[in-house]
Protein backbone atom coordinates (compact mmCIF):
# COMPACT_ATOMS: atom_id res chain seq x y z
CA UNK A 1 0.00 0.00 0.00
CA UNK A 2 1.14 3.48 -0.69
CA UNK A 3 2.11 5.85 1.99
CA UNK A 4 -0.72 8.41 1.09
CA UNK A 5 -3.21 5.30 2.74
CA UNK A 6 -0.69 4.56 5.12
CA UNK A 7 -1.26 8.31 6.58
CA UNK A 8 -4.71 8.21 6.06
CA UNK A 9 -5.49 4.81 8.02
CA UNK A 10 -2.80 5.77 10.43
CA UNK A 11 -5.29 8.81 11.17
CA UNK A 12 -8.82 7.10 11.52
CA UNK A 13 -7.01 4.52 13.95
CA UNK A 14 -5.07 6.63 16.24
CA UNK A 15 -8.24 8.78 16.29
CA UNK A 16 -10.30 6.08 17.24
CA UNK A 17 -7.60 4.99 19.77
CA UNK A 18 -7.59 8.36 21.52
CA UNK A 19 -11.85 8.33 21.46
CA UNK A 20 -11.48 4.86 22.98
CA UNK A 21 -8.53 5.96 25.81
CA UNK A 22 -8.17 9.47 26.14
CA UNK A 23 -4.50 9.05 25.33
CA UNK A 24 -3.01 11.56 23.65
CA UNK A 25 0.31 9.39 24.23
CA UNK A 26 -1.19 5.99 22.74
CA UNK A 27 -2.87 8.03 19.91
CA UNK A 28 0.28 10.16 18.63
CA UNK A 29 2.25 7.05 19.46
CA UNK A 30 -0.26 4.81 16.74
CA UNK A 31 0.01 7.29 14.41
CA UNK A 32 3.96 7.49 13.92
CA UNK A 33 4.05 3.94 14.23
CA UNK A 34 1.42 2.83 11.75
CA UNK A 35 3.37 4.94 9.32
CA UNK A 36 7.47 4.45 10.52
CA UNK A 37 7.12 0.52 10.09
CA UNK A 38 7.92 1.45 6.76
CA UNK A 39 11.11 2.09 7.61
CA UNK A 40 11.97 -1.59 6.78
CA UNK A 41 11.12 -0.84 2.92
CA UNK A 42 14.30 1.92 3.27
CA UNK A 43 16.41 -0.92 4.14
CA UNK A 44 15.34 -3.07 1.59
CA UNK A 45 16.24 -0.20 -0.87
CA UNK A 46 19.81 0.14 0.41
CA UNK A 47 20.24 -3.41 0.39
CA UNK A 48 19.17 -3.52 -3.20
CA UNK A 49 21.24 -0.38 -4.30
CA UNK A 50 24.32 -2.15 -2.39
CA UNK A 51 24.86 1.34 -0.65
CA UNK A 52 22.90 4.19 1.33
CA UNK A 53 21.47 6.40 -0.74
CA UNK A 54 18.97 8.91 -0.45
CA UNK A 55 17.35 8.89 -3.64
CA UNK A 56 13.75 9.58 -2.68
CA UNK A 57 12.25 9.56 -5.90
CA UNK A 58 13.96 6.50 -7.27
CA UNK A 59 13.19 5.14 -3.64
CA UNK A 60 9.38 5.73 -4.50
CA UNK A 61 9.98 4.22 -8.25
CA UNK A 62 11.17 0.99 -7.05
CA UNK A 63 9.49 0.13 -4.33
CA UNK A 64 6.37 1.32 -5.95
CA UNK A 65 6.67 -0.42 -9.36
CA UNK A 66 8.25 -4.07 -7.91
CA UNK A 67 11.60 -3.07 -8.81
CA UNK A 68 13.42 -4.22 -6.19
CA UNK A 69 15.15 -7.89 -6.48
CA UNK A 70 15.22 -8.39 -2.40
CA UNK A 71 12.63 -8.22 0.14
CA UNK A 72 13.60 -8.64 3.59
CA UNK A 73 11.34 -6.00 5.39
CA UNK A 74 11.88 -7.34 8.61
CA UNK A 75 9.13 -5.58 10.34
CA UNK A 76 6.76 -7.05 7.49
CA UNK A 77 6.27 -10.21 8.96
CA UNK A 78 3.90 -12.33 11.16
CA UNK A 79 7.09 -13.71 13.10
CA UNK A 80 8.12 -9.89 14.45
CA UNK A 81 4.54 -9.07 15.19
CA UNK A 82 4.31 -12.61 17.50
CA UNK A 83 7.05 -11.27 19.09
CA UNK A 84 5.79 -7.34 19.44
CA UNK A 85 2.34 -9.16 20.92
CA UNK A 86 3.86 -11.71 23.17
CA UNK A 87 6.11 -8.27 24.64
CA UNK A 88 2.89 -6.33 25.53
CA UNK A 89 2.87 -8.87 28.33
CA UNK A 90 6.34 -7.14 29.68
CA UNK A 91 6.13 -4.20 28.60
CA UNK A 92 3.32 -2.15 30.39
CA UNK A 93 4.08 1.12 28.79
CA UNK A 94 1.43 3.17 26.76
CA UNK A 95 3.87 4.37 24.01
CA UNK A 96 4.80 0.20 23.55
CA UNK A 97 1.37 -0.69 23.01
CA UNK A 98 0.71 2.62 20.30
CA UNK A 99 3.64 1.19 18.42
CA UNK A 100 2.36 -2.36 18.54
CA UNK A 101 -1.16 -0.91 17.92
CA UNK A 102 0.22 1.06 14.83
CA UNK A 103 2.83 -1.66 13.43
CA UNK A 104 -0.01 -4.17 13.38
CA UNK A 105 -3.06 -1.99 11.88
CA UNK A 106 -0.61 -0.99 9.32
CA UNK A 107 0.58 -4.96 9.08
CA UNK A 108 -3.20 -6.47 8.74
CA UNK A 109 -3.78 -3.66 6.07
CA UNK A 110 -1.17 -4.30 4.26
CA UNK A 111 -1.92 -8.16 4.59
CA UNK A 112 -5.50 -7.13 3.34
CA UNK A 113 -4.44 -4.54 0.37
CA UNK A 114 -1.72 -7.71 -0.99
CA UNK A 115 -4.89 -9.93 -1.04
CA UNK A 116 -6.99 -8.17 -2.97
CA UNK A 117 -3.83 -7.79 -5.89
CA UNK A 118 -4.03 -11.73 -5.88
CA UNK A 119 -0.28 -11.92 -3.46
CA UNK A 120 -0.40 -15.03 -1.13
CA UNK A 121 -0.49 -13.46 2.60
CA UNK A 122 1.71 -17.03 3.91
CA UNK A 123 4.21 -16.07 1.39
CA UNK A 124 4.43 -12.13 1.21
CA UNK A 125 4.40 -12.06 5.25
CA UNK A 126 6.47 -14.94 6.53
CA UNK A 127 10.06 -13.92 7.33
CA UNK A 128 11.03 -17.87 7.26
CA UNK A 129 9.23 -18.20 3.61
CA UNK A 130 10.87 -14.96 2.57
CA UNK A 131 14.08 -16.16 3.60
CA UNK A 132 13.47 -19.75 2.47
CA UNK A 133 13.58 -17.91 -0.96
CA UNK A 134 16.64 -16.01 -0.57
CA UNK A 135 15.00 -13.17 -0.21
CA UNK A 136 14.62 -13.18 -3.77
CA UNK A 137 11.30 -10.41 -4.74
CA UNK A 138 10.08 -12.49 -7.83
CA UNK A 139 9.80 -15.46 -5.91
CA UNK A 140 8.19 -14.50 -2.84
CA UNK A 141 5.86 -11.89 -4.82
CA UNK A 142 5.21 -13.31 -8.29
CA UNK A 143 5.32 -17.27 -7.41
CA UNK A 144 1.66 -17.01 -6.11
CA UNK A 145 0.79 -20.24 -4.70
CA UNK A 146 -2.83 -19.18 -3.95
Amino acid sequence: MRLPYHIISSSVISSVVYILTQSFILAITTFFSGILIDIDHFIDYFVNEKKIKFDIKDFFYKCDNCKLEKAILILHSYEIMFVFLLCLFVINVQIYKGIVIGFLSHFMIDVLWNLTKGYSPIQCYSFIFRSLQKFEYKKIFFNNFM
